[in-house]
């Protein structure tokens, strides 16, 4: 997905939230602006994608302030949140016993972010909330998603933020019971608030867990390569979560047509007017 007027100042929105987090002093957090800002501006163009930009941001933000883990606090707030109402994600499934409730766990999971523009989150508000956004309208082509999942028996599951990863390995766990072999791609090294393979390998097991890189979305030149493989292996169904995860992979979108299922609450506006859904819609969409 190429940038749009929107994601400009989401961006520095982000930088902002973050910088508030990390630095304690003004000089700091004013430093580490103006270099994300230069940086920015030496690699923007029309053509550019805004979670490459964010990359870029987050490196900063690691480099100036000497954290390898700027959110690993909220991380931990979140997958904490997100183990106490497990249970009511069971519990749907369990009375629904159907792919789409597995889908609107998946969807109503990727509520959980930080710093997106017009989007707030609050762990102990989304506890509260959870039920209710379960039963939302589940938007994309529903019909088409089934029919894939019907038609692969593996599937590379795209993890996005640390919190939701939680439920994705119920998800992941549930679709191994149906019979699906099911990898776990997390990210390889810290980057804003998505799942790393060592945080999941503390409550994943049993599964084959290959990381995806250390970026957000999946940047081809700097993906592992045994992901890789997987990524543009035909025997694969790929559930990627999260935007992150759409902005980057819509730009070779035509090499994984039939395969892919984009998966994520539509938190900001540059991608809810790419894909057409009002912002907050839950996304479930297979790409054709």
């Amino acid at each position: 997905m190429k940038i749009k007027s929107e994601c400009i100042p989401c961006l520095i929105d982000r930088a902002k939230f973050e910088a508030d987090i990390i630095f304690e002093t003004e000089e700091e957090k004013l430093k580490a602006l103006v270099e994300i800002m230069r940086r920015i501006s030496e690699n923007l163009s029309e053509n550019s994608v805004p979670a490459v930009l964010g990359t870029i941001r987050e490196r900063i933000l690691m480099e100036l302030s000497g954290k390898k883990d700027p959110y690993k606090e909220l991380k931990e707030i979140d997958i904490k949140a997100a183990k106490e109402i497990l249970g009511v994600a069971k519990s749907f499934y369990e009375e629904k016993q159907s792919l789409e409730a597995l889908l609107r766990i998946a969807t109503t999971s990727n509520s959980m972010e930080y710093g997106v523009r017009g989007h707030e989150f609050n762990a102990a508000e989304f506890k509260q909330q959870f039920k209710t956004i379960l039963n939302e309208n589940l938007v994309g082509n529903l019909d088409k998603v089934e029919k894939a999942f019907s038609k692969y028996n593996k599937i590379l599951y795209l993890l996005d933020n640390a919190g939701e990863a939680i439920f994705d390995v119920f998800i992941a766990e549930e679709l191994k019971k149906l019979g699906k072999e099911v990898i776990l791609s997390p990210k390889s090294e810290p980057i804003i608030n998505d799942i790393t393979a060592s945080e999941l390998r503390e409550f994943a097991e049993g599964f084959e867990i290959i990381p995806s890189g250390p970026c957000i979305g999946v940047i081809l030149e700097e993906v592992e390569e045994e992901f890789k493989k997987l990524l543009f292996n035909k025997e694969y169904l790929i559930f990627a979560k999260g935007m992150g995860h759409y902005e980057t992979i819509s730009e070779f979108h035509d090499k994984l047509k039939g395969r892919i299922i984009h998966v994520f609450r539509a938190k900001c506006e540059s991608v809810s007017k790419e894909i057409g859904v009002k912002r907050g819609s839950l996304v479930v969409k297979l790409v054709v």
